[in-house]
This record gives C-alpha cells, structure tokens and sequence, in this order.
C-alpha cells in the first residue's frame, strides 16, 4: 500500500496483480485502484524451506499455465 500511495505522488502508472488466495481474501485494496487477481502459484513453505510435495498438492499446473498463456501484455 504504502508503494501505491508512492507511486501516485509520483504520477507513476502501475497494473497491479494479485495471486495466491481467492479474490474475496483481500481486505482493504482500495489503494491498488482496478487491480487484478488470479490463482497463481504458491509455495508451501515449513520451517524456512519448501515442501515440494505440500506445494505440488496445492497448486494446479495446467490453471497456471492457462492463466500465464491468457494473461493480455499487449499493452507493455
């Protein structure tokens, strides 16, 4: 938030995106304007490492796969 706020004093453009919980998880996003959100990949960590097996259980290659592939940057 406080990087939104920055970057509006400074006329700044930015498109925010968000992943890694569902859209109704977010509190208080007033300050990202029309940001997006997605699914996304997220790693399930354990005491300061990554558990591969936790990580490949919660997350869905082929939805993050389609999601990269339909993600529009046409405009950058």
């Amino acid at each position: 938030r406080a990087m939104s706020h920055a970057f509006k004093e400074h006329d700044v453009e930015v498109d925010f995106l968000f992943s890694g919980r569902a859209p109704e998880k977010y509190l208080s996003m007033e300050a990202f304007g029309d940001y997006q959100t997605r699914r996304g990949f997220t790693f399930i960590t354990e005491k300061g490492s990554v558990n591969y097996a936790k990580t490949a259980l919660n997350n869905n290659l082929v939805q993050f796969f389609k999601e990269v592939k339909q993600l529009d940057l046409s405009s950058y």
